[in-house]
């Protein structure tokens, strides 16, 4: 059986809440990883499956697995649970659905050892839960240089379009972690978001690489994220948390441009991606968020995030114009739809017609084969057939 040292290298830190489909695969990675000087601590937060039972299991083989239980308060008060009993020098935060490489706190611990950074992000892949196909996630780590140590004024400029707010693909500094008083905020969902993006904004430096050690498990229907549209309010609260927690750090002003993009951005994606009755009541509560976003074009990197800033700050009758306008496009595209359509109709009747005169030559000519009158032609032409055949073989 491993046994935990008093003072570990990494410790692993997994909140589970009825996991039980996943959560054996996802404590297994761990235990199996090549780097063997780690605590495992799962935080059960009141499930009522079998999610318990498994980790006790797999403590019982393995003295490094820790087992602590709350009541449900969701993942991000799981994860703070988790932070108070660690030891390491290090963090790394595991979803339970999802599993890591057996080299990946190896790999990354031994990153931040050489390069003494405060945060150590790595590449990973998507597992769908259905079909067991993986694809690399390839936008958690964008448009900066990898494999190299960056200070905070390389990425701060473009630190919420460079990296995704979650903390599964990252490896944390104990000590800068407990410095900055970080802890993830008590929310249903989004409940990372505060916790990563804060991080990354006041890290001293960090390092990327292009090596793939997770794998996220995604279309799995038990994941609170897929129920997102009962805590909606959650996103908002992330974005206007963090937005007044980075008016208190000195390089403020390097992310805000990068933060008031992506507060942007991220609302139209909440909006976009639930259903049209929880959508519009985000909506109509994002409005100040999005109404105090600066009114400049060249502002934003990405056209469709300052279109959606322009479209809040329209009124009803611009809007209703917007909207007519958007109908007769859509009666333009209809009614080339329409005439494309009719004359995929005569391109198909003129086929069906050719195909009516192919079939009806090839009726003629098998008639031909079949009648009388050819047989006897035939049988008279097959003698001079076989001596012109012989005549050239002489030659």
């Amino acid at each position: 059986m491993e046994a935990v040292s008093s003072t570990p290298l990494v410790s692993v830190i997994i909140p589970a809440y009825n996991a039980q489909e996943y959560v054996a695969e996802c404590v297994t990675s761990v235990t199996k990883q090549t780097l063997k000087d780690i605590e495992i601590i799962v935080v059960d937060d009141g499930s009522t499956d079998r999610t318990r039972e498994i980790v006790t299991s797999i403590a019982e083989q393995d003295g490094r697995v820790t087992l602590l239980t709350q009541s449900n308060q969701y993942a991000g008060v799981a994860r703070n649970n988790g932070m108070d009993h660690a030891t390491g020098k290090y963090l790394y935060f595991l979803d339970a659905d999802d599993f890591i490489e057996p080299n990946a706190l190896e790999t990354m611990a031994s990153i931040a050892e050489r390069t003494g950074v405060d945060i150590v992000v790595a590449r990973s892949n998507s597992h769908d839960a259905e079909t067991h196909e993986e694809s690399l996630i390839d936008y958690t780590i964008k448009d900066v240089p990898t494999e190299q140590v960056l200070q905070n004024a390389e990425y701060a400029g473009t630190t919420f379009q460079s990296f995704i707010g979650w903390p599964w693909d990252k490896l944390f500094r104990a000590s800068f972690v407990r410095e900055q008083g970080l802890r993830f905020q008590a929310l249903r969902t989004t409940n990372d978001a505060f916790f990563t993006f804060v991080a990354l904004a006041v890290a001293e430096s960090i390092y990327c690489t292009d090596t793939v050690l997770f794998h996220h498990r995604t279309h799995n229907a038990s994941s609170l994220e897929a129920t997102r549209k009962k805590s909606w309010q959650n996103a908002l609260n992330a974005v206007t948390t963090i937005g007044d927690h980075l008016k208190t750090i000195d390089n403020h002003m390097l992310t805000k441009r990068s933060y008031e993009n992506w507060v942007s951005h991220f609302i139209l994606w909440n909006v976009q991606s639930l259903e049209r009755p929880t959508a519009v009541t985000m909506m109509d509560a994002s409005y100040p968020l999005l109404e105090a976003l600066p009114d400049d074009k060249d502002y934003y990197y990405e056209e469709r995030d300052y279109r959606f800033v322009e479209l809040v700050r329209q009124t009803r009758s611009q809007l209703i114009l917007t909207a007519l306008d958007g109908d007769w496009h859509v009666g333009d595209l209809w009614r080339q739809l329409c005439e494309t359509r009719d004359w995929v109709e005569v391109l198909e009747k003129r086929i069906a017609d050719r195909d009516r005169d192919i079939a009806a030559q090839s009726r003629k000519i098998r008639d031909l084969y079949e009648s009388a009158s050819y047989r006897v032609g035939h049988a008279a032409l097959t003698p001079f057939s076989i001596a012109k055949d012989l005549l050239g073989r002489r030659k």
